[in-house]
């Protein structure tokens, strides 16, 4: 997952969240990174640890209610000169306090103006907090290792399953993938997101078949580049309106995200081997991405769903011989 990946999802999560879901993820945060500030106010007897909590405090007692502004504003004024400027510390415990303090002080800013920036921005203090502390153990860690470091991705994974925990109404309409929804007012958002996320069952179960079924659902044509662009189509270029309508979870996206990437690994003048469909069946790398592609399903709950299809083929005879001139090929799914 890239950092750009990362803010695709939270921008797409934390816009389906109201005032007080929101508050709750910044308190999550703000609450793990409260140990570094008090370890640095005990180790340079600087600070205020006690108005930080009262910040806490004052965030978590806002759910549901409005609170004066003049009173928020009292709190940044005394939250600034609390916040340590690195310069005159010098040490990695600064760096660590100021993220702590820093990050208290957006979620103050968010119950003022309710912009989610302010969220994000506290979610960037904590993937710095980690980022410095890599840097602290190893200072030879360079910048692109540290911004695919595993902890690094394991806190945008964790991040983004807080706010997947949280529970949204979708007004009790429930994904059938049996129904044809092709065949509905797709100028309906939600209808439209329904029928995508159909085709993008379809597409994995396509994925995650062997060669010869590969073969025999996509028909002629280059069937490897084919799979991929509907898997492009139907993911890459929807999923915010899947995350939208409560169609799939976090960790879901985040797998699907993986797969996107590893197809991507192989574009190009890459893995141009990849791409021949005569390997299609021999190539090792085909393998990994049907096993990804079935794990998907199986999160999903739509491993057991079968893909059928109709073709029809129009031939048009010439000096050469039987011509396939068009195919067209209607799929449905259905449960054993």
């Amino acid at each position: 997952m890239t950092r750009s990946e990362f803010k695709n999802l939270f921008d797409a999560k934390t816009d389906r969240l109201n005032p007080d879901q929101i508050i709750g993820f910044g308190l999550n945060i703000c609450e793990r990174l409260l140990p570094e500030y008090i370890s640095f106010s005990e180790k340079h007897h600087w600070g205020n640890v006690e108005l930080l909590k009262e910040c806490i405090e004052l965030a978590r007692f806002s759910k549901g209610k409005e609170l004066s502004h003049s009173d928020i504003k009292s709190y940044l004024n005394k939250l600034d000169p609390i916040i340590p400027d690195t310069e005159d510390f010098g040490d990695f415990d600064g760096s660590y306090a100021l993220n702590a303090s820093a990050a208290v002080y957006e979620l103050m800013m968010y119950l003022i103006n309710k912009n989610p920036q302010h969220i994000y921005s506290i979610s960037i203090y904590m993937t710095d907090t980690i980022d410095f502390k890599l840097s602290e153990a190893d200072p030879s860690l360079s910048n692109q290792i540290l911004e695919n470091h595993p902890d690094i991705i394991d806190e945008w994974r964790y991040q983004l399953r807080l706010l997947a925990d949280v529970k949204i109404e979708t007004k009790g309409v429930k994904f059938d993938p049996t129904f044809n929804y092709g065949a509905s007012d797709l100028s309906d958002d939600r209808n439209l997101a329904f029928y995508k996320f159909a085709e993008l069952i379809k597409t994995l179960i396509t994925l995650s078949s062997n060669a010869e079924r590969q073969i025999e659902i996509m028909g002629y044509g280059a069937v490897c580049d084919e799979m991929a662009e509907d898997f492009h189509t139907y993911f890459t270029l929807s999923f915010n309106s899947y995350v939208e309508y409560g169609l799939m979870e976090t960790d879901q996206v985040v797998k699907l995200t993986d797969l996107d990437v590893f197809l991507e690994q192989q574009s190009g003048d890459k893995s141009p081997e990849f791409w021949d469909d005569l390997t299609l069946a021999t190539n090792p790398e085909w393998n990994v991405v049907r096993q990804m592609a079935f794990n998907i399903l199986k999160s999903m709950g739509m491993d057991g769903l079968a893909l059928k299809f109709d073709r029809k083929e129009e031939y048009k005879w010439t000096w050469k011989g039987k011509r396939l001139v068009s195919q067209f090929t209607k799929t449905w799914l259905e449960r054993p």
